[in-house]
């Protein structure tokens, strides 16, 4: 339905947006008339604010990333030394190499 609608009004509004958006090579500061240092500074600044708000609040899915702190239905948790976690994975063959 969307490309319908899309190919049906493309001659009349294509051109409209065309001339709307050619500006020209031009960067931001020169599109607003300012200097290229407040732009810089504008990015550097939004881009500190967003790396603090995510290291301030941690990972959005905590529970996904985390292994379960207490036996529960999913399993036993991962504490205990490797011999113990690993002495029911071993086979007879594996064994007799001790």
């Amino acid at each position: 339905m969307g490309a319908t609608i899309f190919g049906l009004t493309y001659q009349q509004v294509y051109p409209k947006i065309s001339a709307i958006a050619n500006v020209g090579a031009k960067s931001l500061p020169q599109l607003w008339s300012i200097n290229h240092w407040l732009i810089i500074i504008f990015f550097v600044l939004v881009t500190v604010l967003l790396l603090y708000l995510l290291e301030k609040h941690g990972p959005l899915r905590r529970d996904k990333l985390q292994p379960p702190s207490s036996e529960g239905a999913s399993g036993p948790s991962l504490g205990g030394t490797r011999k113990e976690s690993m002495s029911d994975d071993l086979t007879p063959s594996a064994q007799a190499g001790d």
